[in-house]
């Protein structure tokens, strides 16, 4: 099974005002819920439109296992590491 995520998460900022279903982060926290518990999920692509909070955007996927390919792509340059079961595709750094 392949899936692919296409998803916008706003307002993760602690200074803003919440944001409402499906953009807030119980949702998102939610998705990946669901996607953990597939059973047979061989390819996971994820890409991610907008952040502002890298930590917490990264936090819930790390506990989705299982997958041979399972690649999240962001559009933003960044420097976060940690250990996670997925690889972080970022725009090239010139």
């Amino acid at each position: 099974m392949t899936a692919f995520i296409l998803f916008l998460l706003r307002h993760l900022h602690p200074l803003s005002q919440p944001a409402s279903p499906p953009y807030d982060e119980a949702t998102w926290e939610s998705v990946w819920q669901i996607v953990g518990g597939m059973q047979g999920l061989r390819d996971l692509r994820v890409h991610i439109c907008y952040c502002t909070v890298e930590a917490r955007i990264f936090e819930p996927p790390k506990a989705v296992h299982g997958p041979d390919i399972f690649e999240v792509k962001v559009p933003w340059k960044g420097e976060y590491e940690f250990n996670a079961p997925f690889k972080i595709t970022r725009p090239e750094i010139e």
